[in-house]
């Protein structure tokens, strides 16, 4: 068994839970959000040296910067160098999700629990940002790096949210909503979304 996927299915099946539930969020001192903040400018400065350093060092060796499998349709980039060892994002593939179901815990189900996720905030950090204008988001994502649509993106967004308009691409949490990043500045913007009250995010992608 692949252990990315495992993790990555019980990962969904948890937060799934959780994300219908507003109100679930801990609440946060000031002492721990000053401490995100601090945390949030930190990994920025370190991302982007890193970044910078990982371009000048592929431009001299000859290696991509990103690139997309046109078999796989896997997205990869360089992030920054480990000694001489180059480290890329990669995208995951989706296999586990599709075998996480929460129908049981929605509206109608033979739980009682009527969740929909309605009134929760998600956050997603991928290769890119989903496609905002998908009719299945109806206006429940947004970008706030502006980063640019890619597929895997989108369909890790729909397993997280999509309302459906196609009864087969239901998302988990069909009535959140979804606050939609690239893996730039990852950390970063974790902490800093986190020190905004964030408590649920999925990230599909690991490093090679």
């Amino acid at each position: 068994m692949d252990i990315r996927k495992f993790r990555y299915g019980w990962g969904l099946a948890l937060a799934a839970l959780l994300a219908m539930v507003p109100g679930s969020a801990y609440s946060q001192t000031a002492t721990n959000v000053r401490e995100l903040l601090r945390l949030a400018e930190q990994f920025g400065k370190r991302a982007k040296a890193q970044k910078q350093d990982a371009a000048r060092r592929a431009k001299q060796i000859g290696l991509p910067l990103k690139s997309t499998d046109p078999n796989t349709g896997q997205v990869s980039e360089l992030m920054r160098f480990l000694g001489d060892t180059p480290i890329y994002y990669r995208t995951l593939n989706l296999d586990a999700a599709k075998t996480v179901s929460t129908n049981r815990v929605w509206p109608g189900g033979d739980l009682g629990l009527n969740l929909s996720g309605v009134g929760v905030v998600l956050g997603e950090w991928d290769g890119g940002s989903a496609r905002l204008t998908h009719q299945e988001f109806g206006g429940r994502a947004v970008s706030p790096d502006n980063s640019a649509a890619v597929d895997h993106s989108t369909h890790v967004a729909g397993t997280m949210i999509a309302a459906g308009v196609v009864p087969q691409a239901k998302g988990m949490s069909f009535e959140a909503t979804l606050r939609s990043y690239d893996w730039n500045l990852d950390t970063m913007e974790m902490a800093n979304e986190a020190a905004n009250g964030l408590v649920l995010s999925n990230h599909s992608y690991g490093s090679w």
